[in-house]
């Protein structure tokens, strides 16, 4: 795994800057009409389009970025991705409810208040850490078992998870530092008014799918390059008889 690969895949692909257009847009629907549900048929699309992007990283397809030719049949698969992250990120959400409600009963008396909100931040955040530190990794691999087995119970496979990562410790621990310095990087494009937002909403879900894919590939292994089916040849004319 390398940024510069990354990049290059995304760059020599000649028809990236529509592609990547065509990501963004789509995204920043997704975040404007998340809160009236709307947006979840986006993300849904957008999760199915990184689920064909591994697939072609574990192809080995050079340029494996896929084309926007037909969103409806990133639609299925993406859904079940996104029930698997909301069910996956259930613990985060608990924890954010749970912290909201200790520092809004604790908001009264400015002195026992600050000290609540400090004792449960330390309390809490190394939890939450952990958690999301593991959960990383799984949710990668079961992103890459999806990609061979689309069953939304893939995602919750924990033993065959588990024993692909405990395998490859080295190449799990090098994919989870990556995730959190591209997370970084392209979070900085942040300080940009609109057009590093626009680069955000353009890069993040295909970087985060080719370090996925990436990831599990060197995991779980490559998948064969699927084969096109030949095409008939078309039926002679008929002749009638003389």
């Amino acid at each position: 795994m390398n940024l510069t690969g990354l990049m290059n895949s995304i760059l020599n692909d000649r028809d990236y800057i529509v592609k990547l257009a065509i990501t963004a847009a789509l995204t920043i629907f997704s975040i404007l009409f998340t809160p009236v549900l709307i947006g979840f048929v986006g993300w849904s699309l957008l999760l199915g389009y990184q689920v064909s992007l591994m697939r072609n990283v574990r192809q080995g397809n050079p340029t494996p970025l896929p084309a926007w030719d037909n969103m409806m049949r990133f639609l299925t698969p993406g859904a079940n991705v996104l029930v698997a992250f909301l069910i996956y990120n259930i613990p985060n959400m608990f924890f954010g409810c749970g912290w909201a409600f200790i520092v809004g009963i604790s908001g009264g008396a400015q002195i026992v208040g600050s000290t609540v909100t400090i004792a449960s931040i330390c309390c809490l955040l190394p939890i939450i850490l952990i958690y999301n530190l593991l959960m990383l990794p799984f949710f990668a691999l079961g992103l890459g078992r999806f990609v061979e087995e689309p069953r939304l119970n893939t995602f919750f496979a924990f033993g065959q998870l588990y024993d692909s990562l405990s395998i490859h410790v080295s190449e799990t621990v090098q994919y989870v530092v990556y995730v959190f310095v591209t997370g970084l990087i392209i979070g900085l494009l942040a300080i940009i008014p609109i057009l590093g937002w626009a680069f955000i909403a353009a890069l993040w879900i295909p970087i985060t799918g080719l370090l996925n894919g990436q990831y599990a590939r060197l995991a779980i292994g490559s998948l064969k390059p699927e084969k096109s089916k030949p095409a008939r040849p078309a039926p002679a004319p008929h002749r009638p008889r003389r």
